[in-house]
């Protein structure tokens, strides 16, 4: 375009909570709080643990208390959106 349209990007990803996850390696803080009993002991590739400890971290992060049954329900929630069975144990 003649004269040059600019638009602002604003690139506020470096302050989400999943990019300072990963930035700071945090996630595997969150392997404590991933329930066996749904998902298993191993994993076809290391993405799909990463994928699923983000999903969790998140959830946790945005309980205000957080009790081991709160932790099993955001475990089967994600179960079942990440494509595990039913979620069930």
């Amino acid at each position: 375009m003649a004269g040059g349209l600019k638009i602002p990007i604003l690139n506020d990803f470096q302050n989400s909570f999943v990019y300072k996850l990963h930035a700071n390696n945090e996630e595997k803080n969150y392997l404590k709080y991933l329930d066996k009993r749904i998902f298993g002991e191993y994993y076809d590739h290391i993405c799909s643990i990463r994928a699923i400890l983000t999903l969790l971290a998140k959830d946790i992060n945005s309980e205000s208390s957080i009790t081991s049954d709160a932790i099993f329900e955001i475990n089967k929630k994600i179960a079942l959106y990440a494509g595990y069975g039913e979620g069930k144990s």
